[in-house]
């Protein structure tokens, strides 16, 4: 083989360990970030502690993917999409799938 495809199967590798690394670490802070507010807010009616705990979340899932940088401004940019980004999201998947779930929900119980 070439030098040239040797050293670009050499970097293919680093790529691919180095995304592992980011996918690893990624479930680890996202999954502790999902511990965390689940148990400072317990479950009540309203909508706004479900928010902040989707905030929290995201922060700490967001900051978990900014450590491997070593970059402090990139772990405060990602702490800050994840604090918008989740809730803006989990709030989507909720206005996305209303009409659909109300398409079910008739054809389950309200045609035969």
């Amino acid at each position: 083989m070439s030098e040239y495809w040797t050293e670009m199967l050499q970097g293919m590798r680093e790529d691919r360990i180095e995304m592992l690394k980011y996918m690893l670490v990624g479930a680890v802070g996202f999954g502790i970030g999902g511990l965390f507010p689940n148990n400072f807010y317990p479950v009540t009616g309203s909508a706004l502690p479900n928010l902040l705990e989707m905030s929290i979340f995201g922060a700490i899932g967001g900051v978990s993917l900014g450590i491997l940088s070593k970059n402090s401004k990139k772990t405060l940019y990602l702490a800050l999409l994840g604090l918008i980004g989740i809730p803006i999201g989990f709030i989507m998947s909720f206005v996305l799938l209303y009409p659909f779930a109300l398409i079910v929900a008739w054809g389950l119980f309200f045609i035969p």
